[in-house]
């Protein structure tokens, strides 16, 4: 029979004389500290055929918590969630978090910090002959993993991959370093949203046929993955710490707020939307609110910038005059006449009488002679015509206040922009 990779060995002692013996559960290392995540993943777990999963939670804080349990099988189809309220400083073990039997990889969150860890056990007959603790990951693009396979000697490395993306596949590249660091093949599959794989590296879709190998395996990913390894030394189980460099960038704590252009936000993260539409402001105190996108103009008297109007024509706006009676200002009109008079009558009109100098009655003319009457209203019968340009030929006196009698339209106060979205890790 085919042994999986889930520890399917019992150990046999047998002694001459009576012995003590202490066993110690090997537990699988995180890809980083996982104390106080408020997401994490557990890329394996099996209920059926002998195997049980029990997960354990801790809430560190000082209030109560809750906190969601998503187990998906490994087609990605979800099994029932279960919440897990725990007081402060409580801690809960679910014993069986499902209670079908089914192979995949289960999902932790909640909106506060926790911490969790996983209990793998095998039982042939009721009696436990394997067990292992394995500690949470989180979803990167790219790890390696120290690996040997030596089936002779019953050595062998095992590996499960789970994409916690709910929309997009991630293309995995499998790359086999020797000892050397050089490279020795390479293997490409997809896992589908959601998906889990896990098997042994001598098996597909990893390097069927492997053996005599002892090296590197690299693994990228199109999108992050979770991820664990085991080594199998005949009976013995040991934990394989997946290497991650160091610009991989996961040392975001939990409620860091990154900005990001896609469409969805990256996987361990939730879209933010308290701050759409605003812009952030540097604060010695978060969360403070203020200011609006537009104004208005209200009803009122506004003072416009000081300005005036030099010599020149200026065209005004189209107006006419209609009939009526218009007063001018002030004004006189002049005429001259004259008047032929005799010589011994005198001018009716204050003028210059002037003789021919003979004593008799000869003629008299009347010098500059004027009349002057004042201007007043006149009528008008009919339209003038259009108003036009008109010559200044002074300075103006500065501009002033001018009422407005209603609100103006709203106005955008932003300058040009560009829209990114804000996610929040959970």
């Amino acid at each position: 029979m085919r042994r999986p990779w889930f520890f399917r060995t019992s150990v046999l002692l047998c002694a001459s004389m009576p012995v003590s013996l202490l066993a110690t559960r090997i537990a699988a290392e995180p890809l980083f500290a996982q104390f106080g995540e408020a997401l994490q993943y557990f890329p394996q777990f099996a209920v059926g055929g002998g195997w049980t999963t029990a997960l354990t939670i801790h809430n560190p804080n000082a209030t109560s918590i809750r906190v969601q349990v998503e187990l998906f099988r490994s087609n990605g189809s979800p099994l029932p969630t279960r919440n897990v309220d725990l007081g402060p400083l409580g801690t809960r073990t679910l014993s069986e978090p499902t209670s079908v039997p089914a192979v995949g990889w289960a999902k932790l969150s909640s909106p506060d910090e926790f911490s969790a860890s996983e209990l793998l056990q095998f039982r042939s007959s009721s009696m436990l002959t394997s067990q292992a603790g394995v500690l949470p990951t989180s979803a990167v693009d790219r790890f390696k993993l120290f690996s040997v396979v030596q089936l002779q000697t019953g050595t062998s490395t095992g590996i499960a991959v789970a994409n916690p993306s709910s929309t997009a596949t991630s293309t995995l590249t499998i790359r086999r370093l020797s000892a050397a660091g050089d490279p020795q093949d390479t293997r490409r599959f997809d896992l589908a949203p959601l998906q889990h794989i896990a098997g042994f590296l001598h098996e597909d879709p990893f390097f069927r046929g492997l053996d005599n190998y002892e090296g590197t395996v690299e693994v990228t990913a199109t999108q992050p993955v979770a991820a664990v390894g085991l080594r199998f030394d005949g009976s013995e189980v040991a934990a394989l710490s997946t290497i991650i460099p160091a610009q991989a960038g996961l040392s975001l704590p939990s409620g860091a707020i990154i900005m990001w252009d896609g469409v969805t936000c990256p996987v361990g993260y939730n879209r933010l939307t308290a701050f759409d539409g605003r812009f952030l402001v540097s604060s010695d105190v978060a969360g403070v609110t203020g200011g609006s996108n537009t104004h208005i103009h209200a009803v009122g008297t506004y003072a416009a910038q000081n300005h005036t109007h030099g010599v020149g024509s200026y065209m005004a706006s189209d107006h006419t005059h209609g009939a009526g009676s218009y007063t001018a200002p002030s004004h006189t009109h002049s005429y001259a006449h004259v008047h032929g008079v005799d010589g011994t009558t005198p001018n009716s009109h204050g003028g210059t009488q002037v003789t021919n100098g003979d004593g008799g009655g000869g003629k008299t003319v009347n010098q500059s002679p004027s009349v002057t009457d004042s201007g007043g209203a006149g009528s008008i019968s009919g339209t003038s015509a259009a108003g036009g340009r008109g010559a200044i030929t002074g300075t103006s006196a500065p501009g002033g206040a001018g009422g407005i009698t209603g609100e103006s339209a709203p106005a955008d106060n932003r300058p040009q922009y560009a829209t990114i979205i804000l996610c929040k890790r959970m």
